[in-house]
């Protein structure tokens, strides 16, 4: 299950995977390595959201009902500078994953309801007149070899 997104549960995976005492110390500590700092917010927005980078550098997250990958226009977080936009960041991905999947889910539940869907649901049989025919020849066929079996 996902973690809830808190300062604290933040703090918690920055100093349990990189060791920082905080967000603020680390914040501070990789000002100048914005590459070090991308990979730890890459790896925090993955932990509490479930968004990642894809093959095409785009932020991308599963769809379950769908069984599809929905992509934002997101490429990097070098946006991200400190402890406030971070949760901020954080907030707005998980809200907008959240009213993706809601939005798919209403759409499947509508779609379940709609009653032109169980049109499309009815068997529509076109009768084969010449293959009928050769299967009740089959029939009979057996019919008498099993009669005959019987006979004997």
């Amino acid at each position: 299950m996902r973690p809830k997104i808190s300062n604290k549960n933040v703090a918690y995976v920055i100093r349990g995977e990189y060791g920082f005492n905080s967000i603020n110390q680390f914040f501070e500590h990789t000002e100048h390595h914005v590459m070090f700092r991308e990979k730890v917010i890459r790896k925090v927005v993955q932990e509490f959201t479930h968004y990642h980078f894809h093959n095409d550098g785009k932020l991308t997250t599963f769809n379950p009902y769908t069984n599809a990958f929905e992509s934002l226009k997101i490429e990097n977080f070098n946006h991200v500078t400190s402890k406030e936009e971070l949760l901020k960041e954080l907030s707005t991905l998980h809200k907008a994953r959240m009213a993706m999947l809601d939005k798919s889910r209403k759409k499947l539940v509508q779609l379940s309801k709609n009653k032109d869907r169980d049109k499309d649901l009815e068997p529509q049989v076109e009768r084969r007149l010449g293959r009928e025919a050769e299967l009740q020849g089959i029939h009979t066929e057996k019919g008498k070899d099993q009669d005959h079996d019987r006979e004997q």
